[in-house]
C-alpha cells in the first residue's frame, strides 16, 4: 500500500521524465521492513538512494505543478517538451498562512515576462467539501479584486472573474489531484498592461503582494450580483516572479490581414488590417498592427484578431488564431489585452509554446504566419 500512495504522491512532484522513472523503479523493488510500536509497519527507501534518483532540488517539492492546469485549458494532452519547460520555469514558492481553519499555500509561480501565473492550494477545515468549486459556473474566490504590486500602487490588476469574462487578470480553480474533497488548488492568471508599467513587472526586482480578502461564493439573484463568505481572514504573500525572456520575431516586413474592427459609433466592420511585428513568447505573443491605408481610424476604433458570428445558440462561429504545432495540435491564443492608440495586441496561450515545436501561427482569417526556423 505504501509503494502505491508513494507512487501516487510522487507521481504530482516536478520531475524530467529519466527522474520520474528511475524513483518509480526505486519504488517497485523490494525493500526492507521495519516494525515500531506494534503492529505499524513502514516500508522505508533508502534516503541516500532516493536523493541521488531525484537530484533534489527546490524545483522538486513542489506538490502540484501547472502541467494540469494547462492541460485542462487546453484540452491537448501535453508534450515532453511543454513538461520540460514547465519544469524548468515554474519558480517554487511555498509559503503558507492559516486563517481561521483555512490553510492558504502560495505553491509556485510561473512567467514570460508578459503574463504571469500565480499557483494557490487551499485547505478547509476538515468535513468542508470545496468540490463545487470545481463543478459551479457561480463565482468563488476572494472578495477584493486586487493583486498590486507593492512597490507600484498605480499597477493593479484585477483577479476578480465571472463565467465567461476576461479582464487583464482571472483566476481558476483546479482539482488537486488529491482525492480529498476539502483541497483544491486556486490558479491565478496575470495580464498586466506592462507597456503602462515602469520598469520590468515580472522580473526578480519587482516584488508582488497577494492580497486576498475572504474567499467568497458569488451568484445571480434575477439580476442582482450576489454573495456569501466562506471563510473570513486576509492572506498576504509577498513574492516575485522570475522568467524565461526567450522570444522570436516572426515577421520580417509587414502582412496584411482580415479582422474584426469596431469603429467609434460602435459599427462592426470586417476590414484588412497590416500587422508590422508579431512577437512570439513561451506564454503567448504580441501583435503590432496599423498603417497608413488601413480603412480604421485606430485613434478611435478598435480591432480584433478573434471574434464570433453570432446569430442564435445554434448558429455561431468563433474565428480564433493558434499556434500550430509540428504535429498538428492546435493551441488556442486568446486575447488577453491591448492597446487601440498603441495599436498591439497581446494574445496568451492556452498551452507553453515550445518553439523548437511549433511549425506557424494561424491567425483568424486563414493566414498562416511561419515560425523562422521552419521556413
Amino acid at each position: 500500500m505504501f509503494k502505491d500512495e508513494y507512487k501516487a504522491t510522487f507521481s504530482r512532484l516536478t520531475a524530467s521524465q529519466d527522474t520520474y522513472r528511475k524513483v518509480m523503479d526505486l519504488a517497485d523493488k523490494p525493500q526492507k521492513t521495519y516494525r515500531r510500536r506494534g503492529s505499524w509497519v513502514v516500508k522505508v527507501l533508502v534516503a541516500a538512494a532516493l536523493v541521488g534518483a531525484m537530484a533534489v532540488t527546490a524545483s522538486a517539492a513542489v506538490r502540484h505543478w501547472l502541467g494540469p492546469y494547462f492541460a485542462e485549458q487546453s484540452g491537448l494532452e501535453l508534450s515532453q517538451g511543454q513538461v520540460d519547460y514547465i519544469q524548468k520555469n515554474e519558480k517554487p514558492i511555498a509559503k503558507v498562512q492559516s486563517q481561521n481553519g483555512w490553510d492558504m499555500e502560495l505553491v509556485s509561480a510561473l512567467s514570460d515576462g508578459k503574463k504571469g501565473l500565480i499557483l494557490l492550494s487551499v485547505t478547509a477545515p476538515e468535513g468542508t467539501d470545496l468540490s463545487p468549486m470545481l463543478e459551479n459556473a457561480d463565482y468563488y474566490g476572494p472578495s477584493n479584486d486586487f493583486l498590486p504590486k507593492s512597490e507600484d500602487a498605480a499597477l493593479r490588476c484585477s483577479v476578480y472573474d465571472l463565467p465567461g469574462v476576461i479582464g487583464n487578470s482571472y483566476s481558476s480553480w483546479l482539482d488537486d489531484g488529491d482525492g480529498q474533497k476539502n483541497t483544491v488548488n486556486l490558479v491565478i492568471n496575470e495580464i498586466p498592461d506592462v507597456n503602462m508599467a515602469t520598469g520590468d513587472p515580472f522580473g526578480p526586482d519587482a516584488k508582488w503582494q497577494l492580497h486576498l480578502v475572504d474567499l467568497v461564493h458569488g451568484y445571480m439573484v434575477g439580476k442582482t450580483f450576489t454573495t456569501e463568505t466562506l471563510a473570513e481572514g486576509i492572506w498576504d504573500f509577498d513574492f516575485t516572479f522570475t522568467y524565461d525572456d526567450t522570444e522570436l520575431s516572426l515577421l520580417d516586413k509587414p502582412i496584411r490581414v482580415m479582422a474584426n474592427g469596431m469603429t467609434g459609433d460602435g459599427e462592426k466592420v470586417m476590414t484588412e488590417v497590416t500587422i508590422n511585428a508579431v512577437t512570439l513568447r513561451p506564454l503567448g505573443l504580441t501583435i503590432h498592427y496599423g498603417a497608413e491605408g488601413d480603412a480604421l481610424d485606430y485613434s478611435r476604433d478598435s480591432v480584433d484578431f478573434e471574434w464570433l458570428d453570432w446569430v442564435d445558440e445554434e448558429n455561431r462561429t468563433w474565428y480564433r488564431c493558434y499556434a500550430v504545432s509540428k504535429s498538428g495540435e492546435k493551441i488556442m491564443l486568446r486575447t488577453a489585452s491591448g492597446n487601440s492608440e498603441e495599436r498591439y495586441k497581446v494574445l496568451e496561450s492556452m498551452a507553453p509554446l515550445v518553439l523548437d515545436e511549433i511549425e506557424h501561427i494561424l491567425m483568424s482569417d486563414g493566414t498562416k504566419i511561419p515560425i523562422p526556423h521552419n521556413k
